[in-house]
């Protein structure tokens, strides 16, 4: 008996060293991966609207929950705790960005669908959209202006990609393909990110089982390690690469039930910050990660993103900026409109270099860039 209660804690002590945003369960790229309770059955295809709320104490705040727990229909439940800083608006209000006009980017080889997603290498920036071909294209931009439009052939994909650069001269890009599993690209070059200087790998598989119901988003919440969120069934899940391998998805209960697809961002090193569009009323809302847990969510006032796509997110200059059907927030203090022009749809954010870009999509397929200073 008493090697057994040894042999029991020391496979307890294990199983909490490897917890982590997704590591209850660990599972490789291209693996048979994790079908989301093991039961073969296509989780995207979930009609329960049971919310998969966490347990609470008796005053209503989340309990810690880092230890694996089952979720709906067998999903492992990322851990959870109590809000680490007060929720909602705190501080003087924030000024936000001064936006110039919009302009137009050269079109590319055909027209453009859904929104962009953007990132910073170096001193270029990538814009990435999906074509009507439905192959992936992108576009850079540096001091000297755009260069020409790429495609990245290879499988048919949906939604809008998403795209990190979590080490220097170095972009992943994951998209969905029409098949509903989550693919992944990279792009390896110099740290300067001179364009044509790099030279992208195949698509792979993120797992074999895994169906999505909306585009994925990622963030890089410490070096050399990316962290991916998706919805799956109406429930926004979680998993992480960590030193080369992938955690088992993982639902994130303090998300309640969503639709569109969510956006992700890193402030620092640990955390995150992930914001999803609130099924009931279309209400955005902010999901905290600090500590080894997902803190409960909180609404972004004057974002109400009903029909209007998925939201996006920015950390620039040390400030952190949402953006939601036409209108932006810096957390503190009221949403106001973006320039006319950047329509009401999906927008993709980057800042580098002192200034603000944000991507719009256009009704005849191409896009339309703002800045401002950071």
């Amino acid at each position: 008996m008493r090697s057994r209660r040894i042999k029991f804690a020391a496979a307890a002590a294990a199983a909490l060293a490897v917890a982590g945003l997704g590591g209850w369960g660990i599972a490789s790229a291209g693996s048979s991966g994790s079908d989301h309770g093991g039961s073969g059955k296509d989780p995207g295809a979930s009609t329960d609207d049971r919310s998969a709320a966490p347990d609470t104490s008796a005053d209503g705040a989340a309990r810690s929950s880092v230890a694996p727990t089952a979720g709906r229909g067998g999903t492992p439940t990322a851990p959870t705790a109590g809000a680490a800083s007060p929720q909602g608006r705190t501080g003087a209000p924030v000024a936000l960005p001064r936006w110039s006009a919009a302009q137009d980017v050269p079109a590319a080889g055909v027209p453009l669908t859904g929104g962009p997603r953007a990132v910073v290498l170096g001193h270029t920036t990538y814009v990435f959209a999906r074509g009507e071909d439905k192959n992936v294209w992108y576009v850079t931009r540096d001091g000297s202006g755009y260069g020409p439009w790429h495609k990245l052939t290879g499988i048919s994909t949906q939604g809008d990609p998403a795209v990190v650069s979590a080490r220097a001269g170095r972009i992943d890009l994951f998209a969905a393909g029409t098949d509903g599993l989550l693919y992944r690209r990279t792009y390896t070059g110099p740290a300067s990110g001179a364009a044509g200087a790099g030279s992208w790998n195949a698509w792979s598989q993120v797992d074999e089982r895994t169906h999505f119901d909306a585009a994925p988003a990622a963030a890089s919440s410490e070096p050399g390690r990316i962290d991916l969120v998706d919805r799956v069934g109406g429930d926004l899940v979680t998993a992480s690469l960590v030193d080369g391998r992938w955690n088992a998805w993982a639902l994130v209960p303090t998300a309640g039930r969503i639709t569109s697809a969510p956006a992700l961002v890193s402030r620092g090193r640990g955390t995150l910050e992930a914001f999803v569009v609130r099924k009931a009323d279309g209400a955005v809302l902010r999901l905290p990660f600090s500590g080894g847990a997902w803190r409960p969510s909180s609404v972004v006032d004057g974002l109400d993103a009903a029909g209007a796509g998925r939201p996006e997110a920015l950390v620039a200059g040390g400030r952190l900026y949402v953006f939601a059907a036409g209108r932006a927030s810096a957390l503190q203090g009221p949403a106001t409109p973006l320039p006319a022009g950047l329509g009401g749809g999906p927008v993709g954010a980057a800042g580098a270099a002192g200034t603000l870009e944000l991507y719009a999509p256009t009704a005849h397929g191409t896009l339309t860039r703002a800045t401002a200073p950071a």
